[in-house]
Order: C-alpha cells, then structure tokens, then sequence
C-alpha cells in the first residue's frame, strides 16, 4: 500500500513535470522575441542620454531610409569612381529592414548586429498569410496554427539570425547565410519545424523573410560585420 502510493506520487510528479515542460515550450513559442521587445520598449526617457526616438510611421520611416540611402551615396563619391567602403550601424540597419520587409505580411521587425551576426525579428500577420497562400491552403494553415495555444492578434513571431552574405539573387541587396538559425517566439527551431509548426511551407518562409534581401544602392563586392556595424565595400549605383 505504502509502495503504490509512493509510485502515485512519483508518477504524479512526472505527469506535473511533463505538463510544466510543455506549457513553457508553448509559452515559448507565442511570445515576442526578447530582442523586438526591448527595441519598442525602449523610450529617450528610460536612459539618462538623449536617445532619438524610434521612427513608427510610414512616413518617417520612408524618410530615414532615404536619409541612410543618401548617406551610402555621399560616402562612396568620395572615393575614385566611387568605389569604397560604407559602415551602416544598428539603427541604420534597422530602418533598411523596416522599410523594406514591412508591409501586408510583416506587420513589424526589428533588426540587431552582435557577435558577428545579423538578427531580424519579425511579427507576421497569419491572416494575411492566409489570404496570400491562395485557394485551399488557408484551412491547412488555420489547422496548423490551432495547435499552438496562446496565438494572440494573428500574430506569429519569427526570428532569423545569420552571418550577412551578398544575395544569390542580386548584387545589391545583403542577404544572411543559408545556415540561418531561427525562432518561433523565444524557442529555437529549424526551418522545416517551423514550417511543420506553422504550416508555412520553407519555400515561402525564406521568400518573405531569410531570402528576401535589404536592397542598398550599391555594387556589391564584400559585407562583413565590425562591432555593432555593417561594412559594405562596393560602387555606388542610381536609387
């Protein structure tokens, strides 16, 4: 009697065990990454420097890209036939992606370079999603997301993180690396289960996110990461 309670109690403590693990896997899952979190949180009043305030609207976003555009074009005229190197920090970098990777699918993204690396962090709109994938596919793809408890304004949070290349597809546009690692919320998984978890096929994944590249105006010729920054060498062109 003593033994099969004692057995009642451990297997109790394991079933306890295995429902915790689960709900902070799914927990997980549904939150918004630490980094796109800490970016909008921040405000110029939570830090004794002067911080300029995050660009929301289309508008001023549209405006701050031409304003990192205009820079990359000043810098490299003054080089011989304006072929050089231009460094792009965080925030600049961060506009390039907004501006660029926002819009009916990306409803928000924010962009940080640390250890040698670039990290994007998007909110994907699964509504919109839904509508683009066309006839039939938007009931697979409910039926994927019903599976993951906690999905809040259908939104899913997808986070990419990878050394920055030159894209496949053209010379002016930085890519990451095809051994990108990703997240579904703050939980790490590779492209084939976030795609068996959302029901997004990889293909689609990397067109709107890893593949789709931050179009700068110029050549190509070499993209490194130095600290906190982007280094481009390469000509400028027309934007």
């Amino acid at each position: 009697m003593v033994l099969a309670k004692r057995l009642l109690l451990v297997s109790g403590g394991v079933v306890s065990a295995i429902a915790l693990g689960l709900l902070f896997v799914w927990y997980q899952l549904t939150q918004m990454p630490t980094s796109l979190q800490s970016k909008r949180s921040h405000s110029p009043q939570s830090s004794q420097a002067a911080v300029k305030p995050t660009p929301q609207t289309a508008e001023e976003i549209q405006k701050e890209k031409e304003r990192v555009f205009t820079k990359i074009s000043k810098t490299l005229g003054k080089f011989p036939n304006s072929r050089g190197e231009v460094r792009l920090n965080q925030d600049e970098m961060d506009i390039l992606v907004r501006s660029q990777f926002v819009g009916d699918t990306v409803k928000d993204a924010s962009t940080s370079i640390e250890n040698g690396k670039m990290k994007i962090s998007t909110v994907v709109d699964t509504q919109a999603i839904a509508n683009d994938l066309g006839e039939g596919n938007p009931a697979k793809l409910a039926q994927a997301l019903s599976k993951i408890p906690g999905i809040k304004d259908n939104s899913l949070y997808i986070e990419v993180e990878g050394k920055p290349i030159i894209s496949d597809n053209s010379k002016n546009k930085i890519a990451l690396e095809n051994n990108t690692s990703f997240k579904l919320g703050n939980f790490p998984v590779s492209i084939s289960q976030l795609s068996q978890y959302t029901g997004i096929s990889e293909v689609y994944l990397k067109d709107k996110i890893t593949s789709k590249g931050i179009l700068v105006p110029i050549q190509i010729e070499n993209v490194r990461v130095e600290g906190e920054s982007i280094i481009i060498r390469g000509s400028a062109t027309a934007w």
